[in-house]
This record gives structure tokens, C-alpha cells and sequence, in this order.
């Protein structure tokens, strides 16, 4: 349980930090910008036992190729 709360706080982290650039207009944007649908998920009461997943999808609105080249889960 402990794996899973270090995950869903730095994925929030990671989210936190990209809001104010996904809230820019992507007119104005020069490079690449993210967008996720959703910046958070609650799972509400979990047993410790369970094994959750989520998708966060996410798009690219700005006006480059947005790479991706490294992701790390707590």
C-alpha cells in the first residue's frame, strides 16, 4: 500500500507541475504542450490487498512533437 500512495504522489506531482502549462492557449504555444483530460483520480476506500490501475490520457495541443523520454513511478 505504502508502493502504491508513493506512486499516486508523485503522479500527482508530475500533474501538479504540468496544470499551468496545459491551461495556456495552445495558439500562443510554440514547441510541444501537454494536456491531460484528467489530473486526478480517486479510488475512494481501498483494501491494501488491491491492485488499482487508471489511465490518464493525455494529448499533445501544442505545435511540435511532444517526446516523451522517461517515465518513473514511485
Amino acid at each position: 500500500m505504502k508502493r502504491v500512495a508513493s506512486f499516486f504522489g508523485t503522479l500527482f506531482l508530475v500533474l501538479y507541475l504540468f496544470q499551468p502549462l496545459a491551461a495556456q492557449d495552445s495558439t500562443q504555444v510554440k514547441g510541444p504542450l501537454i494536456h491531460f483530460s484528467e489530473m486526478t483520480k480517486d479510488f475512494g476506500n481501498v483494501r491494501g490487498d488491491t491492485i488499482l490501475t487508471h489511465i490518464f490520457a493525455f494529448k499533445n495541443i501544442g505545435s511540435d512533437t511532444l517526446h516523451i523520454s522517461r517515465l518513473k513511478s514511485g
